[in-house]
This record gives structure tokens, C-alpha cells and sequence, in this order.
């Protein structure tokens, strides 16, 4: 059993949840929207911001496969790094949802987490993909749980909508002495 004498050096932090419908097929304008909810938690006093999944591409099961290609780039890509100048300014931590990753040539959907100085800390690709709506067909599944440790926010431990369904999933993360568990979702 782990000790629950350790206590985090870290104040208490504001968090924001910014949960909208992106609207599918229409990258550029997610982005819009993105950095636009960032900015509006920045000016409320936010220390993080958490963005839905998919926010980039939208969710829309008719349409995902070609809405996921549109939008898919390499991480880190020109979108990302759009983000990372954001975050620079902001000096805040976005937990920016998940977002179509083009890798060679396969297609992830996957978590990215910038820290305050804009850098990205840690990708999760989704392990559990949901198959009702076939995501299983346009994304390739990540292979593993995404955890790390920072002084101000302590271990922490991503995941994406689906792969919180799983009681194996918060017990790894347990394990791993994850304090705190950021998990975006593609609801609406």
C-alpha cells in the first residue's frame, strides 16, 4: 500500500473544462474555437484548461474517417505548435484534448499535454478504442498508459473518454502513484 503521508508542493489550482460541439470537417475552425476557449480560461484566472476529444476534427460517426484524415498531422505539427505559442503567452497547462496524429501511416487519436511554458510533456495515444463507432477501423490503438510526474501538479495520468471505462486502467495508474487523472471526452 502506498503511503498517504506524501503531500504534493502544489497550490490549489483553477481548473477549466472547455467542452464544445466541433463542428466535423472543419479544422481551421476548430482551431479557432480551441484557442478561443484557452483564452477565455486564461482571462477567468485558469491554471489548466482541459479541451474534449476530437475537438480538432469533430465527432461525427458519419463522417470521422474523412474528418480524421483532413485534419491529421504529426505531433508535434503546425497545430500544436499554434497551441504551444498560445500556452507561452498564457502561462497556463492545457490538457488539449485529443487530436488526429498522423504517424508514417497510421492514424492515433491522441492526447496531447502542454505545460506552462508551452512544451509538450506528455502524448497519450488512445489505448481502448470504441468500436460501436468504429474507431477501431480509422485509428490504430496506442500500446500503452500515459503517466508523468511534475513538481507543480504531481504524477498525473491521462486518458481519453473510452479508455476510463476499463477498472485495469485506473488500477496501473494506482500503481504508478498517479495523484491526479485528466480525462478528455468526446460528448456532447
Amino acid at each position: 500500500e502506498r503511503s498517504q503521508s506524501r503531500e504534493l508542493q502544489r497550490k490549489d489550482l483553477l481548473v477549466a473544462v472547455a467542452q464544445w460541439l466541433a463542428l466535423p470537417g472543419r479544422p481551421d475552425t476548430n482551431l479557432e474555437a480551441a484557442i478561443a476557449w484557452i483564452e477565455r480560461a486564461g482571462a477567468a484566472g485558469a491554471d489548466l484548461v482541459v479541451l474534449p476529444e476530437l475537438w480538432l476534427c469533430g465527432y461525427d460517426m458519419a463522417s470521422l474517417r474523412a474528418d480524421v484524415q483532413a485534419a491529421a498531422e504529426p505531433v508535434p505539427g503546425p497545430r500544436t505548435r499554434t497551441l504551444a505559442a498560445v500556452e507561452r503567452r498564457l502561462r497556463m497547462w492545457v490538457f488539449a484534448g485529443s487530436l488526429p496524429e498522423r504517424h508514417g501511416d497510421e492514424m492515433y487519436n491522441t492526447a496531447v499535454v502542454f505545460n506552462r511554458e508551452g512544451t509538450i510533456v506528455a502524448q497519450h495515444r488512445k489505448v481502448h478504442l470504441y468500436r460501436p463507432t468504429r474507431e477501431d477501423a480509422i485509428f490504430k490503438a496506442g500500446s500503452a498508459l500515459t503517466s508523468f510526474a511534475d513538481a507543480e501538479l504531481g504524477n498525473v495520468g491521462v486518458t481519453l473518454c473510452f479508455d476510463g471505462d476499463f477498472p485495469e486502467v485506473a488500477r496501473v495508474l494506482g500503481e504508478r502513484g498517479v495523484d491526479l487523472v485528466v480525462q478528455s471526452n468526446a460528448y456532447e
